[in-house]
Parts: structure tokens; C-alpha cells; sequence
């Protein structure tokens, strides 16, 4: 019988910690394809503001969603277990000791976000330090999100090979969109009455020409190192199309971010690949 009873408190356990690997992939999904492809309107005055909303929204939702799954769990052991899994867990807790359950980096996080309150709450600005409205949205609140949403996705996401191959093809469309721009094509109509000189600064689903290019140096290392790496030619063929049309949307980007990505990304990449004879090739493939 005590058998049987673990059994069902370690699958209600496991249940909620699915239903929270459900939430933060799916929740991964929507920020690795939808986001870099997200706008409203078809101007850019409201893009920041846009795509703020937007991953504020769905770093609340998931959390919201996990928190709920926590709570669930709590009442659901306390009321068909008299609270056994919830005291189980409270002694490994007790036995590991908090201090156990971060690593460094994570206690350094930790350090840097409770700086980050101290220092908000004493300023002399606590609302625009919060919320950062006067510097891009990056105050506190924003600081807050990204821990939480780290925590979560550390904790519970399940990486799958084709969350990267999402964010890949999202970042092609937003770069083949960036590329258009750059021959002044303007295929969505954001740029209408636009003076030239002004809507030369602005160009794909990102509107700041450096918020671009820094968004396709990302597309690019991750094409890169997954062009390095894999040894599926099908595969390689996919990764190398992608390293094409990041390399293309960077030069046409015109940004000096872009070529800060490239050297980064070539100085970077002899330390895993010169091990071997073929890391050394592809190399030499990505360089060309």
C-alpha cells in the first residue's frame, strides 16, 4: 500500500512538472518564432512598444500558468495525500539545503537582481526605474522578467531540436523582409510618407536597424554553429541556406553591429571546431 501511494504521489509530481514543460515550450515557441515576426500596425512608431507588450505578456502568462500548476499540485497533495509529497519535498529540500539548489551563475543572478531592486527602490526615479520608460523599457520590471522567465525555462523546458529549426526559419523571413528593404521594395507598406532619410534607419519586423542586426548576428551563430556541427548532409544543406541568407540580411543591414556579430562569431568559432580535420573544413565553408 505505502507503494502504491508513492506511486501516485510521484505521478501527481510529475503530472504538474509536464503540464509546466507544456507551458514554457510552448511558451518558447511563440518567443522563438512569433516574436520576431510580430507587428500590428503598419508603421514603426509603436515597435517598440509592440514587442515590449508582447514579451511581457507572455512571460506573465507562463508564469501565471506554472504558478497555477504549483498551487494545484499543493492542494491536490494536501487533499488525496494528506500532504506526503509535499513534506518529500520539503526534506530534500532540508537535506540538499538551499544554497544546493543554484549554481553559481545563479546565485550571481540572484545577487544582480536583488542589486537591481535595492538600487530602484533608493532611486530618485522609482517609476522610470522600474519600468524604464525613459530608456527603452529596460527598468526593473523588464530586469524581473528575464530571471523569472531564465528560472522557469531552466527548470522545466524540454529542448527539441526543431525549436531551433522555428527560430531559424523566422529569422530567415525577417531577414529576406530586411533584405527587400535594403532595394527599398517596402513589400508591407510601413514606410509610406516616410522621408528616405529616415526610413533608411528603420527596416524588417525589428523597425531600429541595430535591434536588427543584432537579432541576425544571433541567426547567424546559431546557423553557423549548427552548420559546423551537424553530419546529416540533408541537414547541413538546411543549416547552410540559413547561414546563406543571415550573411546577405547582415552586409544589406548596413549596421556596424553586424560586422561586430561576423568578427565575433569567426574568432570564436576556431575553439570548438579545430579539434578535428572536418571542423577545420567547415570552418573554411562558413569564412567563404
Amino acid at each position: 500500500m505505502a507503494q502504491k501511494g508513492k506511486k501516485k504521489e510521484t505521478a501527481l509530481g510529475a503530472e504538474m512538472s509536464r503540464f509546466a514543460a507544456g507551458v514554457t515550450g510552448v511558451a518558447m515557441l511563440v518567443l522563438l518564432f512569433v516574436y520576431p515576426l510580430f507587428i500590428t500596425d503598419q508603421s514603426y512608431s509603436n515597435i517598440l512598444r509592440v514587442k515590449y507588450k508582447f514579451f511581457w505578456l507572455l512571460v506573465l502568462i507562463m508564469a501565471g500558468l506554472c504558478l497555477l500548476a504549483g498551487l494545484a499540485w499543493f492542494f491536490m497533495d494536501r487533499m488525496e495525500h494528506h500532504g506526503e509529497e509535499t513534506r518529500a519535498f520539503a526534506v530534500r529540500i532540508r537535506q540538499t539545503g538551499w544554497k544546493e539548489l543554484f549554481t553559481a551563475g545563479e546565485k550571481g543572478l540572484l545577487v544582480f537582481i536583488t542589486i537591481a531592486l535595492i538600487s530602484t527602490l533608493t532611486s530618485e526615479y522609482v517609476y522610470e526605474s522600474f519600468w524604464g520608460n525613459e530608456g527603452r523599457y529596460s527598468g526593473f520590471f523588464l530586469l524581473a522578467l528575464y530571471t523569472i522567465m531564465y528560472f522557469l525555462v531552466s527548470r522545466f523546458f524540454q529542448f527539441k531540436q526543431w525549436y531551433l529549426d522555428a527560430f531559424l526559419l523566422a529569422a530567415a523571413l525577417a531577414g529576406i523582409f530586411g533584405i527587400t528593404d535594403y532595394f527599398r521594395m517596402d513589400i508591407m507598406g510601413y514606410k509610406v510618407g516616410v522621408p528616405l532619410e529616415t526610413a533608411d534607419i528603420f527596416t524588417s519586423t525589428f523597425g531600429n536597424i541595430n535591434t536588427f542586426t543584432a537579432f541576425l548576428g544571433m541567426y547567424l551563430a546559431a546557423a553557423a554553429a549548427l552548420f559546423a556541427v551537424e553530419k546529416d548532409w540533408r541537414r547541413q544543406l538546411w543549416y547552410f541556406l540559413h547561414l546563406a541568407v543571415a550573411s546577405v540580411s547582415l552586409i544589406t543591414s548596413q549596421s556596424d553591429n553586424g560586422y561586430l556579430a561576423v568578427g565575433a562569431l569567426f574568432i570564436s568559432l576556431p575553439f570548438f571546431l579545430f579539434g578535428t580535420r572536418t571542423g577545420i573544413r567547415r570552418y573554411l565553408v562558413i569564412l567563404a
